[in-house]
């Protein structure tokens, strides 16, 4: 079954980011998603894409509904839009197109969704197919106290997933060793799938089985190359952008090294299964890790904490060279 896209407008960046990034922890949307706090983003989007559903909320642009379809004639008979839906509270009864209340569970949303895309036919085949697909385990490896070590610490942990499940390891990290590490050529093998992400999503495939490398039984892929091109994405849209590969290269766990790419990493917690922070035994360290703790309690995230996992080295390795991947760690 071919994939919908949906395009979502809402004057409220965060409601807008919030919806986005539960759409992007969902396994089996069989939709995906772009959201839109700017009418004037949202319409350069449409002169470029093509989208099947716009859900449009007009609620904070204009005082009267009755005005809504003479003042935003060109978003409701834009060439590049097939259906629409009103998103928002109140109800036009004069409108003629189908309205989506946004003060429902975001379930309900999902539901109004798939019954506006798919045949009753289609639908029932979704459902049919749910037990069949496994959802992608998401962990992350992350540390407010960088060193070199930890990329071993991502490469060990996909190891040890990959034997019970199809595992890809991500490796985000700007200055990587990991071709170091693997004897791996070093080259960029995440650029064209974050092109192909934003421009034609489906060509993800096809490019990841082009792009990724095999090291043992985990596949990898790293930005080392053109690291900047990892700035291309907005960090409410990664959680979509991993997933999306998980689905089109059928793994069963993703290991995501985040480098220090991300202002905002709880945007990328919040979905994770598990948070691993590897810590060097260091004074600074550990205090640079308190201090990260109580950033992510005052954040908007504070229950990521439930997920975090903080590793040290044992006192056995503390001499081991790294590469030579003898390093052992303590898992918390």
């Amino acid at each position: 079954m071919q994939r919908k896209t949906v395009a979502v407008y809402d004057g409220s960046e965060g409601y807008i980011k919030q919806l986005m990034e539960y759409f992007g922890r969902k396994k089996d949307l069989w939709f995906d998603a772009k959201g839109f706090s700017k009418i004037e983003a949202l319409a350069d989007y449409l002169t470029h894409h093509k989208v099947d559903l716009l859900l449009f909320s007009m609620e904070d642009l204009v005082d009267d509904e009755n005005d809504h379809e003479s003042k935003y004639e060109k978003f409701l008979t834009h060439e590049n839009v097939k259906e629409y839906a009103y998103f928002g509270e109140r109800r036009n009864s004069k409108s003629r197109i189908r309205h989506i209340s946004k003060y429902q569970s975001v379930e309900g949303i999902i539901t109004e969704i798939k019954e506006l895309l798919f045949s009753e036919e289609e639908q029932q085949d979704m459902e049919d197919s749910k037990g069949t697909e496994k959802p992608s385990e998401l962990v992350c490896v992350y540390t407010p106290a960088p060193d070199p070590s930890i990329e071993l610490v991502s490469l060990q942990l996909a190891e040890i997933l990959a034997p019970e499940m199809r595992t890809l390891l991500i490796d985000l990290d700007r200055y990587s060793i990991l071709a170091y590490l693997t004897g791996l050529k070093e080259e960029d093998t995440l650029s064209d799938l974050i092109f192909y992400f934003k421009t034609n999503k489906q060509k993800i495939k096809s490019c990841l089985e082009q792009k990724r490398k095999r090291y043992h039984n985990i596949d990898i892929l790293s930005a080392s190359a053109n690291a900047e091109d990892i700035d291309e994405i907005p960090e409410e849209e990664w959680t979509e952008f991993i997933m999306e590969l998980a689905r089109c290269g059928g793994y069963e766990s993703v290991v995501l090294y985040m480098g220090e790419v991300f202002r905002k990493p709880e945007l990328l917690f919040s979905a994770a299964d598990v948070v691993y922070v590897p810590l060097p035994k260091e004074d600074d360290a550990i205090y640079k890790a308190s201090k990260f703790m109580k950033y992510l309690l005052d954040s908007e995230y504070p229950d990521v904490l439930d997920k975090i996992r903080l590793m040290t080295p044992t006192e056995e390795s503390m001499e081991a060279e790294l590469f030579e991947g003898e390093m052992e760690w303590n898992w918390h």
